[in-house]
């Protein structure tokens, strides 16, 4: 569980019984992962035509830059030194 007994000693055994259940749900979690990445696997090896990559793993989002007149920047500007001062 990577705690040294020093750490376990000086844990309450409220905070021991915690920290085993928060080191369970991880096992578990690490555990579902690897059955879905062999499903995947196998899954995959047996497709006749490989589908696309973006099928499964999601493309990068790509953010529209925000382009703001002089006049909205200065308004901006105003209300940001208003709020906090110069």
């Amino acid at each position: 569980m990577g705690l040294d007994p020093v750490e376990v000693w000086n844990l309450t055994p409220f905070e021991f019984s915690q920290y085993v259940k928060g080191f369970e749900a991880r096992l578990q979690d690490e555990y579902r992962q690897m059955r879905y990445n062999a499903w995947m696997t196998e899954a995959l090896a047996r497709t006749k035509k490989l589908p696309k990559a973006t099928t499964y793993i999601d493309p990068p989002v790509k953010k529209e830059k925000v382009y703001m007149s002089r006049e909205e920047q200065e308004q901006q500007l105003a209300e940001i030194v208003a709020e906090f001062g110069e």
